[in-house]
């Protein structure tokens, strides 16, 4: 099946996986929540990859249609906008050849991963305004969740980082959130020595470290596997606290001059 008719196709579904720190999956991270695909914490990702609403979605988009879960692109498109379905087709034309390799009934002989998103955890010891306790276990704590540190993975994320792992050859653009990444274990000891030469991989890495040593520590034996490493500021200098509630802007700066180093 091919994608050169359909005007509704998005690159994501064929080379893109994304989980919340919950462990829901969806097309991309402003799918409807509402409406997950699968869930890691539970089901393998080879298996979700190919169960009945990765299929079903992937359908509807080469036959021209817009699956509701995708209804903040379709939303940004009606009025003119570039929403990030454009963007990332335009991003990662060059892989939109996979689509072609789409089965009748929707399903891929092979997993080819090229973005990966995992919100490995809420572990987190700020509470930003903009954020929730899906993302941050100190909102979790003051909103009286039961469980208030959750994982991808389920109880942990030991059995996701080894699915992952296989991937991590062929992956170009990894986006860590969800949760303070210094302070949980991302895989990075799993990932190889060097990168390869004939791909550009990117971490994105927002900017959530009260704790310079950690930070420097843990992305900076990262840095290595990566041809480039992008940091995400909310907001920064001495404003830095206003959405990020507890954040020491000079700590972090001691950090991104560590990890840059």
């Amino acid at each position: 099946m091919t994608a050169n008719k359909s005007k509704t196709v998005c690159i994501l579904p064929w080379i893109h996986m994304y989980a919340n720190a919950d462990g829901n999956v969806l097309p991309c991270c402003i799918g409807d929540y509402k409406t997950p695909l699968g869930n890691t914490g539970n089901t393998p990702i080879k298996e979700i990859w190919n169960n009945s609403e990765y299929k079903k979605l992937r359908l509807q988009m080469l036959n021209n249609e817009q699956p509701s879960v995708c209804r903040q692109c379709w939303k940004h498109e009606e009025v003119g906008n570039e929403s990030s379905r454009i963007h990332m087709n335009t991003k990662f034309a060059k892989f939109m050849p996979i689509v072609n390799e789409t089965n009748d009934d929707g399903s891929l002989d092979e997993m080819k991963l090229r973005y990966m998103d995992i919100r490995w955890s809420n572990i987190c010891n700020f509470k930003c305004r903009t954020c929730s306790a899906t993302y941050s276990s100190s909102w979790a704590q003051e909103d009286g969740k039961d469980n208030i540190f959750i994982f991808a993975g389920g109880k942990n994320n030991d059995s996701l980082y080894e699915q992952f792992k296989e991937h991590y050859k062929d992956i170009e653009f990894f986006y860590f959130a969800g949760g303070e990444k210094p302070r949980l274990r991302t895989g990075f000891d799993e990932l190889p020595a060097s990168r390869s030469t004939s791909k550009r991989r990117v971490g994105v890495l927002p900017a959530r470290s009260s704790s310079s040593g950690s930070t420097c520590r843990t992305w900076g034996n990262a840095c290595h596997f990566f041809a480039g490493v992008k940091d995400q500021l909310v907001s920064s200098g001495p404003t830095s606290s206003s959405p990020a509630r507890d954040c020491d802007w000079s700590s972090w700066i001691v950090s991104m001059r560590c990890i840059r180093e």
